[in-house]
């Protein structure tokens, strides 16, 4: 009689793939849907930037790079989920290196190179140490334009090639056109919750399931077994 309607779970929600397919085996069992907290799939100006790249806007993606900080179950999860979630690809691991500060006793702060896994997108990922500052960006490469997402994921910036006056291609940077955001990403999760329970339907709520966050636990894992076999 107690059952809750929905549950907004926070990060990391699990440690292992067992229990990952516990939560997921238990959700489909009782038919609560799981919501997990990647905050920047509740952002509004990441997921118009979704639909700019789906539509190929900036050009061909040629490679992607970044920095994080303080811990890959902490936050370098969120790196890879947006990744994911702006691409819709899997991504694949192929190095760790260069261990850093983390101040979480069970998580590790590490750079990484991998590539997405069928168009072999090469990306890069710097670990920051955070007693220097907290550094938390992207940097995606395509052939027509440079996309930069900085300030936490909260400043996004368009940067296209023109010949200046020596006659060198080079870029300009400007803050690209995005529609106002009304309101933080918390909110935008809270609005959509209370929506879908309102009117108890949750199909909006698919992309933000525990269910559709697969790819990004199983490459966060696989980051940590990679970690164990190398250190």
């Amino acid at each position: 009689d107690n059952k809750p309607d929905i549950i907004f779970l926070e990060l990391p929600p699990c440690q292992t793939l067992n229990e990952y397919s516990s939560l997921i085996d238990l959700s489909n069992q009782t038919k609560i849907p799981i919501i997990v907290n990647f905050s920047r799939r509740f952002n509004t100006d990441i997921s118009t930037l979704k639909d700019f790249i789906s539509k190929n806007k900036f050009g061909q993606l040629i490679r992607i790079s970044g920095a994080y900080y303080n811990g890959w179950f902490h936050n370098g999860i969120h790196f890879i989920d947006t990744i994911i979630y702006l691409l819709n690809e899997d991504i694949k691991v192929t190095k760790i290196s260069n261990l850093n500060y983390c101040s979480y006793q069970n998580d590790k702060t590490f750079d990484v190179i991998a590539e997405t896994s069928h168009t072999k997108i090469p990306i890069e990922i710097r670990a920051i140490d955070e007693r220097n500052y907290q550094l938390f960006e992207f940097d995606f490469w395509f052939s027509e334009a440079r996309i930069r997402i900085e300030t936490m994921g909260d400043s996004i910036f368009l940067e296209k090639p023109y010949f200046n006056s020596m006659n060198e291609k080079v870029l300009e940077k400007k803050a690209i056109f995005l529609p106002n955001r009304k309101y933080t990403n918390i909110e935008n999760a809270y609005n959509k919750l209370c929506t879908a329970l309102e009117l108890s339907d949750f199909a909006d709520l698919k992309d933000f399931t525990l269910q559709n966050s697969e790819s990004t636990m199983r490459t966060i894992l696989d980051e940590i077994k990679l970690f164990k076999k190398n250190y």
